[in-house]
C-alpha cells in the first residue's frame, strides 16, 4: 500500500519516490519511514551522467515500484526531433509501451547547463506525444528557468528545502526536495509526486 500524504498548500494528494545515478541494491521501498511508490531511472541522453543498465532498471520492477524514465538532452546542440526519436526507441527497448491508456510519461531533465528555448522542447515533446508518450518537465526555478518551458503533463521542480510538499507554482506536479540521501546499497534523491501522475508510470523490463 502506497503511503499518500496531503499537501495543504496545493490541495494535492502526494506519493513518495526517488531517483539516483546508480540504482541502490536492493532498490529501496521505504526511506525514512516513507513508503515509496516509484523510482526515476536514467534512460539516456547526450548529457546524462550515466544511463542505467538493464540489470539496475529491473531492480525497480523487482521491488514493485513504478518507473519514471528520465532523458537528459543537450538542447544547445541536439536536434529536438531526433532526440525524441532516440528516446522513443529507448522507451520501447525498456518495455514501456506506446499509446498506453493513459500514455506513459517520460521526464525531460532540462537542468543541463544549456537550457532550451521553449520551441526546442515543443518540438521534442510534440514528437514524443505523436508516438504515444506523455512529457514531464524537470528543472529548478533559478538555474533552468523551468517555468519558461511549456508544462506539458506537469513540472517536476528541483528545490532542496527538505519538505515533502510541492513547489507553489501553477502546473507543478512533483518536487525533488532532498539530495544524496544514504540508503542501504547506495544514495538517492527524494521526491514527491501528485498521485494523479501515477497512472502515467508503470513497469519496465
Amino acid at each position: 500500500m502506497t503511503e499518500t500524504t496531503f499537501d495543504a498548500s496545493s490541495g494535492a494528494a502526494l506519493v513518495n519516490g526517488w531517483d539516483a545515478a546508480f540504482c541502490p541494491n536492493p532498490a529501496p521501498t521505504v526511506i525514512n519511514g516513507r513508503r515509496m511508490a516509484y523510482a526515476g531511472f536514467y534512460l539516456g541522453g547526450s548529457s546524462a551522467f550515466r544511463t542505467w543498465p538493464d540489470a539496475e532498471r529491473r531492480r525497480i520492477s523487482a521491488a514493485r515500484l513504478l518507473a519514471m524514465p528520465i532523458w537528459v538532452p543537450t538542447p544547445g546542440s541536439d536536434n529536438p526531433r531526433q532526440v525524441a526519436l532516440q528516446a522513443i526507441a529507448a522507451l520501447k527497448a525498456a518495455g514501456i509501451p506506446a499509446h498506453a491508456t493513459p500514455f506513459r510519461a517520460m521526464m525531460w531533465d532540462l537542468e543541463t547547463g544549456t537550457e532550451p528555448a521553449p520551441q526546442w522542447l515543443t518540438v521534442a515533446a510534440n514528437t514524443l506525444a505523436f508516438y504515444g508518450y506523455d512529457n514531464l518537465v524537470y528543472g529548478s526555478p533559478g538555474g533552468s528557468q523551468i517555468f519558461s518551458e511549456p508544462a506539458r503533463l506537469g513540472y517536476i521542480v528541483a528545490y532542496y528545502d527538505g519538505r515533502a510538499s510541492l513547489y507553489p507554482h501553477a502546473g507543478v506536479v512533483g518536487k525533488q526536495y532532498q539530495a544524496n540521501v544514504s540508503v542501504p546499497g547506495g544514495q538517492v534523491d527524494l521526491n514527491v509526486l501528485e498521485s494523479s501522475i501515477l497512472p502515467h508510470l508503470g513497469n519496465v523490463s
